[in-house]
């Protein structure tokens, strides 16, 4: 078709030829398409606000992040991104909380997703006896670059960009959490990233007061934004080392998917255990192979949180949660999900005295 003439140009949706490929990971056709037009623009966004950098970015596959974002047109990030760290400076003494580093470039690789959890009990307006909605979370990811995507070490944990992406773990969480009934109770979330479970317990549990934690600067700078948004500023963001602690006491902590290496479950039990009233709950969500979950289930005990229940995620909790998305643009964002693999497991552990 190229050889024939054929022009790069957008379909009713604005969809291009470079969205679709993006999107579908095809690597091949991204590299002919920029090498072949050089006028077309990584940058332009098609009708749902999305443009081929953001599918670059979502659909994980590092060869095509680094033939769009070393397309001339990609150029222009490059300018924002020297604007926005000319501005910070400028403004360093009253930059906000929300405001992420480097905030043009990332942003314009963002996703923001309209969430929505059907939940067991459905609540009825009494005069006309009508069913009410469940609530649209809007959740906003940004892209995962440099270390985390393009070089094979674990980055430290003031580093780790892993939390600024919405993960299946945190969906299933959020699903358990939907169906409790959390009115006049205190929640802290741990390696919140997006902080989409400890905004449901807000939105839809009735939390009384919900802190969300993180420890790398861009991903507590999206969560205050994805806070905001959802709760006009009542929840609470905060900063948090686990070698540090945390000096509050809440009725429940949750957390998704946090134990990637045996060496961070000390500091974790000790997270948890510092947070914790006494009888509190610890919610856990994580899948069966994770790297430490042994040590960090063995070492429970010990620190103080006894095990109440463990069970796999019924069936449920892996369907779709986009708004509008459909099942493939789902599988897209959320790898896995749909299918159920990998199986996720709820754990449910409650703080007593070691004695």
């Amino acid at each position: 078709m190229i050889e024939n003439g054929a022009k790069h140009l957008e379909n009713g949706g604005k969809n291009t030829p470079l969205h679709w490929a993006c999107l579908n990971k095809h690597v091949s056709v991204v590299r002919q398409l920029c090498e072949t037009f050089e006028s077309l623009n990584v940058l332009e966004k098609n009708n749902h606000g999305r443009s081929a950098l953001t599918y670059a970015f979502k659909s994980g596959e590092t060869e095509i992040i680094k033939l769009i974002l070393s397309h001339p047109s990609a150029a222009e990030l490059e300018k924002k991104s020297e604007k926005s760290e000319e501005e910070e400076e400028k403004t360093a003494k009253t930059k906000k909380l929300d405001e992420p580093k480097n905030e043009a470039p990332l942003v314009e690789a963002s996703v923001t997703h309209d969430i929505v959890f059907k939940t067991k009990t459905k609540k009825k307006n009494k005069r006309k006896g009508k069913v009410k909605k469940s609530p649209t979370l809007k959740i906003r990811e940004l892209p995962i670059v440099d270390k985390t995507i393009f070089n094979a070490e674990a980055a430290k944990a003031s580093e780790d960009r892993t939390g600024l992406a919405l993960w299946p773990a945190s969906i299933v969480l959020s699903r358990w959490i939907a169906n409790i009934k959390l009115s006049g109770k205190s929640i802290c979330e741990l390696g919140a990233g997006c902080g989409l479970p400890g905004i449901t317990s807000f939105v839809y549990g009735g939390a009384e007061k919900v802190m969300l934690t993180d420890y790398y600067e861009d991903t507590v700078a999206n969560l205050a934004h994805n806070a905001k948004i959802n709760s006009n500023g009542k929840i609470v963001v905060r900063a948090v080392d686990w070698a540090d602690g945390i000096n509050e006491k809440f009725d429940v902590v949750i957390g998704a998917d946090l134990i990637y290496a045996a060496e961070a479950v000390p500091l974790l039990l000790r997270t948890i255990k510092s947070a914790l009233k006494d009888g509190g709950h610890f919610l856990y969500v994580c899948p069966d192979e994770r790297d430490g979950l042994v040590k960090f289930i063995e070492s429970a005990s010990a620190a103080g949180l006894q095990l109440a229940s463990c069970k796999a995620a019924p069936i449920k909790y892996y369907k779709n949660p986009l708004v509008k998305g459909t099942d493939k643009q789902c599988e897209m964002f959320f790898p896995g999900l749909l299918a159920g693999k990998p199986t996720y497991r709820m754990y449910d552990y409650v703080s007593a005295d070691k004695a």
